[in-house]
């Protein structure tokens, strides 16, 4: 595995920040699941999955579909406001692979609902603006 993910809670506003390093494998984000399910990082937080140093995703698409499933069952099945997921600086080198990986999480009512961004302070307001 090349250089581990970042992961930074802030608990006041509820967000856990991910940055995922250059080259992404499935173990990273084994890693990130493994730490929503032994509680480091509470399943309800709005999530900023950053991608700015991303340049490379290798993640077979049925090993996504099982960790997009996963991921799922950790939620309600009817929350009170989805769980807001943004996505910052996607390239088109790994717009697909995400695009693959949303789909997986589509659901009405919605659990997870996604956003790209292209700066860091819009995906925050966006993460800690309250429902409409």
């Amino acid at each position: 595995m090349t250089k581990p993910v970042g992961l930074e809670l802030c608990s006041s506003r509820q967000i856990v920040h991910i940055r995922f390093p250059a080259s992404v494998s499935a173990l990273h984000v084994r890693n990130v699941v493994g730490q929503l399910t032994i509680g480091s990082i509470p399943v309800e937080y709005n999530t900023l999955l950053d991608f700015t140093e991303t340049k490379h995703l290798d993640i077979p698409t049925m090993e996504m579909l099982d960790l997009a499933m996963k991921r799922r069952k950790m939620l309600p099945s009817h929350p009170p406001a989805p769980v807001r997921t943004a996505m910052l600086g996607v390239s088109a080198a790994i717009a697909d692979a995400l695009d693959a990986w949303e789909s997986f999480l589509t659901e009405s009512p919605p659990v997870i609902v996604f956003a790209r961004f292209d700066n860091e302070a819009q995906a925050i307001d966006w993460l800690t603006a309250r429902p409409a």
